[in-house]
């Protein structure tokens, strides 16, 4: 033993003391660490979620706003399948907020998603006046009511639209 250390008894104030700290500071750094693994699995939840209801794990094609348009409430999500049963089509349904001031632009739209290149066009035609859009692939039918004003029309024409979910913030 060296002549400048000192040996502490098992049973002092000291040795308690490192050993209480010491688990303390345990404690606190598993419960940061927790905290942040459920923050991450809950963001997690929700954008898989957002993909389940699109359909996008039974390989639906999907392309939604990169915002929504203001004066509507959350949009509802879902998609539709074949005879056989595949996913061939996202859509997103928005109705008008409740409380919304600007109803003139927000009436009801619904947005059907499908492979460009699929003749079969499971999302219909565009021959009642939807505003067909191309982005990635992806042939986005926008149905408007058909009293839409023209406002409205020309407010979806410019909406953005991405094929990366995680670009869509308010899907989360």
């Amino acid at each position: 033993m060296d002549a400048g250390s000192t040996l502490v008894p098992p049973g002092s104030r000291t040795v308690r003391a490192r050993a209480i700290l010491g688990t303390c500071i345990d404690w606190c750094g598993l419960l940061l660490g927790a905290f942040l693994i459920i923050g991450g699995v809950a963001s997690w939840l929700v954008g898989d979620d957002a993909r389940r209801q699109l359909g996008v794990d039974r390989g639906a094609p999907t392309a939604v706003p990169l915002e929504v348009p203001p004066g509507y409430a959350r949009p509802e999500l879902g998609y539709g399948a074949d005879a056989r049963g595949r996913a061939d089509k996202s859509i997103v349904d928005l109705r008008p907020a409740d409380d919304t001031t600007a109803s003139d632009l927000s009436r009801q739209v619904r947005i059907c998603v499908d492979d460009a290149a699929n003749a079969r066009q499971p999302c219909g035609s565009d021959a009642f006046g939807g505003i067909v859009r191309v982005v990635d692939g992806r042939r986005i039918l926008i149905s408007l009511d058909d009293d839409s004003p023209i406002a409205a029309r020309a407010a979806w024409q410019s909406v953005e639209f991405t094929t990366n979910l995680d670009e869509a913030a308010w899907l989360d």
